[in-house]
């Protein structure tokens, strides 16, 4: 039993995204990922209006961006252990991660496009989506070693 809990200690270190996060980490997760989706869509918006539209004839541009980005940032969040557990035990390399990351990101990005009437954000091609899924998930990635690795743990599981 010993060395069970020892190798799996030794997984988890050398694992990028942990399967067993904390309610500390995941609840700073969301938030720092919440500041990010706000600050990358409100400087795409921006920069170029005519790709991301913000706002509709019930929200406001600002209501319409935390709205929908409140929304976009529940979906990785919440999918992030799902990805973590996904390769049965074994730990992913990088690569995969990011990949994943980013496949859950234009997942998430084209979910709150299409219903931008509700939510208040919308797209002017699929290939924004992927443009913004590349920045976003290359974030998220770095936020995500930070809020695993540099937030402490306490009791895992």
């Amino acid at each position: 039993m010993l060395k069970k809990s020892s190798r799996s200690k030794k997984t988890s270190s050398n694992c990028n995204i942990n399967s067993c996060l904390s309610a500390k980490q995941v609840s700073i997760m969301f938030i720092t990922f919440l500041i990010v989706h706000l600050s990358v869509v409100f400087l795409v918006n921006s920069l170029f209006p005519g790709l991301v539209v913000l706002g509709t004839h019930v929200f406001s541009a600002t209501a319409g961006l935390f709205v929908s980005m409140v929304m976009f940032t529940l979906i990785p969040v919440l999918l992030i252990p799902f990805l973590a557990t996904s390769c049965a035990g074994s730990c992913m390399d990088e690569k995969k991660n990011c990949l994943k990351l980013f496949v859950v990101d234009v997942f998430g990005l084209w979910v709150v496009a299409r219903f931008a009437e509700y939510l208040g954000m919308g797209i002017k091609a699929w290939w924004v989506a992927l443009v913004l899924a590349a920045v976003i998930s290359l974030l998220q990635k770095k936020l995500l070693k930070y809020v695993i690795f540099k937030v402490d743990q306490g009791e895992c599981c």
